[in-house]
């Protein structure tokens, strides 16, 4: 697939078009004066493709020109691109504008706004041209990551500026710029068609076999390390067995196959009652282990109990404050009788008579009614506060009970592993035969061994 450019598109500031059509399927010869703009066609087509910085030069386009546009016609239709010119200062912009339709009419300026970005732009525009899936993997021991070929690099093929024509040193565009010329090498082979789309599942296969290939190298050596080659290797295991204890001192071999039978014999033998002491002096060390986590669990546990339950007797203290201060104020109505028919017009206090529209004060009754309410509730509180006394000094010597416990299991562990140094020096060399007859199981596994 392909795709051909209909037309080219300037808007500019005033919201005004110039539009340059060209006819598909012909050759299209563009002439006028010099400094008309001739030269910078390829760089606007080359900037609504995507490209990183804009290369149109400075002068009236610039000046005069906000958005730049172009209609392309692809298998399935019209794909129109626009895109906004960078402010001053700036090397490119991101605003993109891109429309896809069976037949599409040239937008006008009100039309255009920011739908997708030119990173997005290339993988839209790549499909379009015909550039199916396709991987680049830079040969072994490069640095440089693999490369996808793509519409940018299409456009080093089908641009070239009038340097680039009259040049002698450069063929393709942009070649002169840095890390263009590994580019195009790179992505040549896919445009000439010398990699065809079936190259991406294999290159993607080749690694994996090649990841495996290096697994399988990586374990083989570390089996040849260990296992070793030839008689000297057998007696040198048998040397270590008998150093260990797994064979009486003075055990030796002349030929090869003894060496092997003797490797096999010490393989399949019990191993010494050492084995069982270490299992049941090291019963002991677990138990200890055990009851730490526990201890610490335990400790954990009832510092959170501890707190929560300070905090409540803290706040059953202040509300008690509070409601004593409170039951104070109300105490205030006992110089005052209740009297049926009682004038609540007038300030029980001054006796001055109150506006019409002010809300009336409450009566003596309510107002006794609250400070039996108040003392009942404070007597409550006061009644459960030497509970919660009695909760928190409980927790407290729970507490202590369980740090005595903690700093005695602390104590034996440091003791049994102060004192028990021979216990560690049997687990020293039980875990160093286990390290031998490891590696004279590996090296009866040798084919020339069995």
């Amino acid at each position: 697939m392909s795709f051909q450019v209909l037309d080219i598109v300037l808007y500019g500031f005033n919201q005004e078009q110039r539009v340059l059509s060209l006819k598909p399927g012909c050759l299209n010869i563009i002439t006028g004066s010099s400094k008309t703009g001739k030269t910078a066609l390829i760089e606007i087509m080359d900037y609504c493709f995507g490209a990183s910085e804009c290369g149109i030069p400075e002068g009236i386009i610039r000046q005069t020109v906000e958005w730049i546009g172009v209609r392309l016609q692809v298998p399935e239709g019209h794909v129109f691109v626009a895109r906004r010119l960078p402010p001053n200062g700036q090397e490119a912009s991101s605003d993109v504008f891109y429309v896809v339709g069976k037949e599409i009419d040239l937008p006008d300026y009100s039309s255009l706004t920011q739908t997708t970005n030119p990173k997005a732009l290339e993988k839209l525009l790549t499909t379009p041209a015909g550039i199916s899936q396709n991987i680049h993997e830079p040969p072994p021991g490069q640095t440089r990551n693999p490369l996808t070929a793509n519409i940018r690099h299409a456009l080093f093929y089908c641009f070239q500026q009038q340097s680039e024509v009259i040049s002698n040193r450069h063929l393709f565009h942009k070649q002169s710029e840095q890390w263009i010329p590994q580019a195009i090498k790179d992505t040549m082979p896919y445009f000439l068609g010398a990699v065809d789309d079936e190259h991406v599942a294999q290159m993607a296969e080749l690694r994996r076999l090649r990841h495996e290939v290096r697994g399988l190298e990586r374990k083989l050596a570390e089996h040849e390390a260990v296992r070793g080659s030839g008689i000297s290797r057998a007696q040198s295991l048998i040397l270590e067995a008998v150093d260990l204890g797994l064979r009486p001192a003075g055990t030796t071999t002349g030929e090869w196959e003894e060496s092997v039978a003797l490797l096999k014999d010490i393989s399949s033998s019990p191993l010494p009652d050492e084995e069982n002491e270490i299992a049941e002096e090291g019963d002991e060390f677990e138990r200890l282990q055990k009851n730490r986590q526990q201890l610490t669990q335990d400790l954990r546990r009832i510092k959170d109990q501890l707190q929560a339950a300070q905090a409540l007797s803290s706040e059953r203290q202040g509300y008690s404050r509070e409601g004593e201060a409170q039951l104070a104020r109300l105490r205030s109505i006992q110089l005052f009788e209740e009297n049926e028919g009682a004038d609540h017009s007038s300030c029980p206090l001054c006796q001055s008579q109150l506006p019409d529209d002010q809300i009336p004060p409450p009566s003596i009754s309510d107002l006794r009614e609250s400070t039996s309410e108040v003392e009942t509730q404070i007597r409550s509180v006061e009644e459960r506060s030497p509970q919660m006394q009695q909760v928190v000094l409980t927790l407290e010597s729970r507490l202590a009970e369980a740090q005595g416990k903690f700093k005695e299991n602390r104590e034996s562990l440091e003791a049994l592993q102060t004192s028990n140094q021979r216990l560690q020096k049997l687990r020293d060399r039980s875990a160093r035969r286990a390290h031998v007859l490891g590696r004279i199981g590996l090296y009866l596994e040798k084919p020339s061994a069995s």
